[in-house]
């Protein structure tokens, strides 16, 4: 069903599927809560190569990392719940190439409003134009603002890498629209829950989709392939 995804891989994560809402992956790093039951390091040893940043923290004292950042190979935007002390853990941890910035207060938790890969960045706010230049300076990426859709994108909703988006539960038509906006192919599960949302079960980067270890793969019996 998924030719294009390399890995699947599944863990378990402070006793919960959520693994979206604690944890931010990306091509180049991933950002997971420092108090975790996960030996992570051994785990994506064999995945990535050296250069790929593993950074244990929280954003304000919170493990909930995954609603609190979002970013891509390019940078890393964070709620300004974010103290002196752990931007400087993670500017240390990170690379030095890559971008980070504490959002202004509006923008407390950028994952709600926000979903981006490595090129576009989509959202459905009409933005004031010097914060749409932050984003785009920030993240290297063209952004599309989609207010016109009935449907909410941010990262929970509608994840995305560089190869393709994952969604659920969306009307056909806007299915259509949003795969020739984006120019990338999108999975729609349609057997998924209507109460939950896709990207708070899993995190993807262009080489793996990570979910929880009880989440069942029969998520995928029933999908639409969109190009």
């Amino acid at each position: 069903k998924f030719p294009i995804i390399r890995m699947i891989l599944k863990i378990t994560l402070k006793n919960t599927e959520l693994l979206g809402i604690y944890m931010n992956l990306t091509n180049e790093y991933l950002l997971i809560p420092d108090k975790n039951n996960i030996r992570e390091k051994i785990i994506f040893k064999n995945i990535y190569r050296k250069t790929f940043n593993i950074i244990n923290t929280t954003i304000g004292g919170s493990s909930l990392i995954g609603c609190l950042t979002i970013g891509n190979k390019n940078g890393l935007l964070i709620s300004n719940l974010l103290t002196r002390k752990e931007f400087l853990y993670i500017k240390k941890n990170i690379s030095r190439n890559i971008n980070i910035i504490p959002l202004q207060l509006s923008l407390n938790n950028p994952s709600v409003i926000l979903s981006v890969n490595d090129n576009i960045l989509l959202t459905n706010i009409n933005h004031k134009k010097s914060t749409i230049q932050i984003f785009n300076s920030m993240l290297k990426t063209k952004c599309l603002i989609l207010n016109n859709l009935n449907f909410t994108i941010n990262k929970f909703n509608f994840p995305m890498n560089n190869f393709y988006a994952i969604t659920s539960n969306i009307n056909e038509k806007i299915l259509q629209i949003l795969s020739n906006l984006i120019q990338i192919p999108i999975f729609c599960i349609k057997c998924y829950d209507i109460n939950k949302f896709i990207g708070g079960n899993l995190v993807l980067n262009d080489t793996v989709i990570i979910l929880g270890k009880t989440v069942k793969l029969n998520w995928f019996e029933n999908i639409k392939y969109i190009l």
